[in-house]
C-alpha cells in the first residue's frame, strides 16, 4: 500500500512538473521513511497522506525533514494516546469522586411506605418518543423523569444504599445484577428513594428492566403504553441511531473529562454557594435536569453521567448486564409490552402514538383541568438533547472543560518530559527552549 500510494504521489509530481523523473525514488524513499516514523500515531491516515505529499513536493530535502517530521508526529502521537488513556482509566475508576460529588440526596417528605407515589408511568424503550412525552407531561405541570435524571438521583441514592446492604460494592455488584435480584427489602428501598424526591411521572428509557419493579410499587400510578412501532421498525431505528448514541458516549465521556483528571471538579463545590446553591437545591429537592439546567448544573451532571447513568446501561465488557433490555426477538419485544399490560387495570392504560395524541387526550386520562396545553405534542429531539434544550449551560460547560484539558496537558507534558530526561540523562529532541537551556547551562 505504501509503494502504491509513493508511485502514485510521485508520478503525480512528474506529470505536473513538480519534480523531474529522476528524483522518483528519492522522493519515494523519503515518503518510506516519513511512513515508518508515524508508526506511533495509530489511525491518522490523512494526516499521513498530507504529510507524504508535503515531503515529496520538497525533493531533496525530503529525507532530513521526513525524519525530523514523521519522529516529531510520532512522539507527540504517543504523548497524546498516553494521555488519553490514563484519562480514561481516571474517569472509569471514578478516582477523584470523593472530593467532587456532592453527599446530598433527595429529603422529600415521604408519605406512604412501599409506594412511590408515581402518578404517571411511560411504558416504553428507547427510540419510541419517550423523551417527547416526558416534556409534555413536564408542560401539563408534572415533575416528569426521564432514565438520566432517575439515575442520577433516585435510582443512584438506592444503589448506594442497596451496596451498604448486601455488604458489597459498585465494583462486586453491578446495577443490573442488583435489580436483577432485587429481593423485597430493596423493592421497599427503591420505593423509598423515588418517593423522596417527588417523582410524578416517569420514563425509564434505557433501564426497561426496572419497569416490572416500580410498577409493582406503585399502585395508583396510570400507565402510557406506547407500542406503536412494530418489532422490525423499533429495531430498524435503534440500529440507526447507535452511532449517534455512541458519538453522544464519546462526547460526554470526554466533554468535561478534564475536571476529573484532577480534582479540578471540586471547585463545583466551592463555587456553588456563591451562586446560589442551585446543583445542592437540585439534588435534595430532586428537580428533574433535563427539564432546567444552569452552567454549573449541567457541568455536575456531564462529570458523574458516566458513574451514575452509563455504568447503568452498559457495566463493563466482561459484565454487560444493565439497567436496560435489548430486545433480540419480536416475541420478547411484544412480552414486555404483554407484561405492563397484565399488571395495569384497563382503566388506568392508555394506547398512545406520540405522532397523533394530543395534550387534550392525556389531560382527559390524567384528569388534569383545565388543561394547560392544547394540540399536538411538540417533538423533543434526542441526539444531544440536554445540548440542544440548554445551549447556553452547555457551551460553557464545553468552553470550561476545554480550559482544563489544555491545562491537564500542559502539567502532563511537563511531567512526562521531566520524567524523560531524569531516565535518559537528556532532555527530549522536542522539549521545551527553557528545559534544554537548563540542561545545557547543568552540563
Amino acid at each position: 500500500a505504501q509503494a502504491t500510494h509513493c508511485r502514485l504521489v510521485s508520478n503525480t509530481l512528474v506529470t505536473s512538473g513538480t519534480a523531474p523523473a529522476s528524483r522518483r525514488k528519492r522522493i519515494c524513499d523519503g515518503v518510506s521513511l516519513a511512513f515508518a516514523c508515524m508508526d506511533g500515531v495509530v489511525g491518522h491516515v490523512v494526516l499521513r497522506h498530507a504529510l507524504a505529499l508535503g515531503l515529496a513536493a520538497l525533493g531533496d530535502v525530503c529525507l532530513d525533514v521526513g525524519a525530523r517530521a514523521g519522529a516529531l508526529f510520532a512522539w507527540m502521537g504517543e504523548a497524546i494516546v498516553a494521555f488519553v488513556v490514563l484519562n480514561s482509566v481516571v474517569k472509569y475508576h471514578h478516582v477523584w469522586n470523593f472530593l467532587y460529588e456532592f453527599p446530598t440526596q433527595c429529603e422529600n417528605p415521604v408519605q406512604s411506605a412501599n409506594n412511590t407515589g408515581l402518578q404517571v408511568f411511560i411504558a416504553a424503550p428507547g427510540k419510541m418518543g419517550t423523551r417527547t412525552m416526558s416534556h409534555a407531561l413536564n408542560q401539563l405541570g408534572l415533575r416528569s423523569y426521564h432514565s438520566e435524571d432517575f439515575n442520577m438521583m433516585p435510582f443512584w441514592g438506592f444503589m448506594l444504599k442497596e451496596w451498604e446492604r448486601r455488604g458489597t460494592s459498585e465494583w462486586r455488584l453491578t446495577m443490573g445484577e442488583a435489580v436483577a435480584t432485587l429481593p423485597a427489602a430493596g423493592r421497599e428501598l427503591l420505593a423509598h428513594e423515588i418517593a423522596k424526591c417527588r417523582v410524578e411521572a416517569l420514563a425509564l428509557d434505557g433501564a426497561e428492566r426496572l419497569a416490572v419493579p416500580v410498577l409493582a410499587l406503585s399502585p395508583d400510578v396510570k400507565v402510557l403504553v406506547m407500542q406503536w412501532r412494530g418489532f422490525d421498525a423499533w429495531k430498524v431505528s435503534s440500529q440507526n441511531f447507535m452511532p449517534i448514541v455512541m458519538m453522544m458516549v464519546f462526547y460526554g465521556y470526554y466533554n468535561c473529562q478534564s475536571l476529573a483528571f484532577l480534582p479540578w471538579a471540586a471547585l463545583i463545590r466551592v463555587l456553588d454557594p456563591l451562586f446560589g446553591g442551585r446543583v445542592e437545591q437540585m439534588l435534595r429537592d430532586g428537580a428533574p435536569v433535563t427539564e432546567g439546567a444552569g452552567p454549573l448544573q449541567y457541568l455536575y451532571f456531564d462529570i458523574v453521567a458516566y458513574r451514575r447513568h452509563m455504568m447503568a446501561w452498559y457495566p463493563t465488557p466482561t459484565r454487560p448486564l444493565g439497567t436496560g433490555l435489548i430486545f433480540e426477538t419480536e416475541e420478547e419485544y411484544n412480552s414486555w409490552f404483554e407484561e405492563i399490560r397484565q399488571m395495569i387495570p384497563p382503566a388506568n392504560r392508555m394506547e398512545c402514538d406520540p405522532r397523533k395524541t394530543t395534550f387534550e387526550d392525556l389531560c382527559e386520562f390524567l384528569q388534569i383541568s383545565p388543561c394547560p396545553s392544547a394540540g399536538r405534542l411538540p417533538r423533543t429531539q434526542n441526539s444531544f438533547a440536554l445540548t440542544r434544550d440548554f445551549p447556553f449551560a452547555a457551551s460553557v460547560a464545553a468552553c470550561i472543560g476545554l480550559v482544563f484539558h489544555f491545562v491537564n496537558w500542559r502539567l502532563f507534558n511537563a511531567i512526562q518530559l521531566r520524567v524523560s530526561q531524569r531516565v535518559s540523562g537528556t532532555p527530549s529532541e522536542f522539549a521545551g527552549t527553557a528545559v534544554r537551556a537548563k540542561a545545557a547551562k547543568d552540563d
